[in-house]
């Protein structure tokens, strides 16, 4: 853990990066995620939803300088009676292709949320043309929230293979499956249950997906009760051990928000959720995670550790130091693993320095020893994005912000940002550094 004096100490000392806006156009851009190529740490993948007059669309950018420019291209055309709705998902495999999952309704229906298919992307490389593939029609429910993963692990049993899990809506029930991918994006296996069942009868979502160097797949998620599970597989996918539990979440009042979710100032309308992210290091697995606070007034971020069997190494810990007698908020973190040195790196909104908590900046912190000690954090946004003033659309910051860290140790945080809200609407920012930061 970090005290309190320390860390706003070495905040306030380290001014924030330079900052490149990614999506650079009009409409506003939410729930982003970004990938970077393991054989070229230049080569950067992002994605987001575009709500626009239109309605809703998916735009993937594309980075070949490290993230200091960015071209834009839709993954989907559904030539006018299939539109792309987002949340959107990238990765890219040894091999420099890079693939893109995400949702699809009919254009114009009225009640989209019964009919959500899910479709993958895929092209060779950044130049290259998008070709969709539908992996998953709303036969038997709609599909939501889905998470992607490529093995690049350099001799596992399953090298290369791309792993997608969703949620599979059936009988109003959040059933999570898994499915994989031997080339490249172009078939997808059938799919199969992800969560085994736990004997609560609570349905699971959010799920997050990680593969070790040595080719383990490992997912977590929340359920309904704001429990966060994780299980390991050691076969390709086919089968799971047992769950682990990380924690329970609890949570705040969730005023106006479905059971899911719960409100806090900065996101009073779309409120926010655990946000589960799994990393996978050589030796330590990693489960970052929002979860109320001290008496449940307000929202922080955990971490806990697990052996690579899942063996808890510890309790769950904060990654960020404690509030003192002004509350703040601490929510959608996302966390990314430095393929080269293990180091942890875990980012999320803080409305920390604004006694209303309406306005935020996106702040990261890494870990070197796989979550059990974090660094004081470093707010990576150089202005507070505020989400509750006009003109914000309803669907504020989203639900899920990004972060990739290169072969070359440099992270890549991506994130909903409002500092062009009136010129732009809410605008995809980055920027680019390195552990040294901290001091690693």
């Amino acid at each position: 853990m970090i005290g309190a004096a320390a860390a706003a100490a070495v905040a306030l000392a380290v001014a924030a990066p330079p900052q490149v806006d990614v999506s650079a156009q009009p409409g506003s851009q939410a729930e982003t995620a970004v990938a970077v190529a393991p054989a070229d740490p230049h080569v950067l993948l992002a994605a987001s939803n575009q709500l626009g007059s239109g309605g809703f669309d998916t735009l993937t950018y594309g980075s070949t300088d490290g993230g200091a420019t960015w071209t834009t291209s839709r993954p989907f055309s559904g030539g006018g009676s299939d539109c792309a709705i987002g949340d959107p998902v990238p990765a890219i495999d040894n091999t420099g292709r890079q693939l893109i999952a995400y949702l699809v309704v009919p254009c114009g229906d009225p009640d989209p949320e019964r009919d959500i298919s899910l479709y993958v992307s895929a092209r060779d490389g950044p130049d290259g043309p998008w070709t969709p593939v539908r992996v998953a029609d709303p036969a038997g429910g709609p599909n939501d929230k889905p998470a992607l993963a490529v093995d690049t692990s350099a001799a596992g049993p399953h090298s290369g293979r791309a792993y997608l899990a969703w949620n599979k809506i059936s009988r109003r029930r959040l059933n999570l499956v898994v499915s994989h991918s031997d080339d490249g994006g172009a078939t997808w296996s059938e799919p199969a249950p992800l969560s085994p069942a736990d004997g609560s009868g609570s349905a699971a979502f959010f799920v997050s997906l990680s593969v070790a160097p040595d080719g383990d797949l490992y997912a977590a998620w929340e359920d309904v009760l704001r429990r966060v599970f994780v299980a390991r597989s050691t076969d390709g996918g086919a089968s799971f051990g047992p769950l682990e539990s990380v924690g329970a979440a609890a949570g705040l009042p969730t005023g106006g928000c479905r059971l899911d979710g719960t409100t806090i100032p900065a996101q009073s309308s779309r409120c926010v959720t655990v946000n589960p992210n799994v990393v996978a290091g050589a030796e330590i697995v990693t489960v970052v995670y929002a979860a109320s606070g001290v008496r449940g007034r307000q929202l922080d971020v955990r971490a806990r550790s697990f052996s690579r069997d899942l063996q808890p190494l510890g309790p769950y810990v904060r990654i960020h130091p404690a509030d003192g007698k002004i509350v703040s908020d601490q929510f959608q973190p996302v966390a990314a693993v430095d393929p080269r040195t293990g180091v942890v790196w875990a980012c999320y909104y803080d409305t920390r320095g604004d006694r209303t908590r309406r306005s935020a900046r996106f702040t990261c912190t890494a870990s070197r020893d796989g979550g059990r000690t974090w660094a004081a954090p470093i707010a990576v946004a150089s202005v507070r994005s505020d989400e509750t003033r006009t003109p914000a659309t309803r669907f504020q910051f989203g639900d899920y912000q990004g972060v990739a860290v290169g072969s070359d140790g440099v992270a890549h945080p991506v994130w909903t940002d409002s500092r062009d809200l009136r010129s732009r609407g809410e605008e995809i920012y980055t920027t680019s550094l390195s552990a040294a930061v901290f001091g690693y």
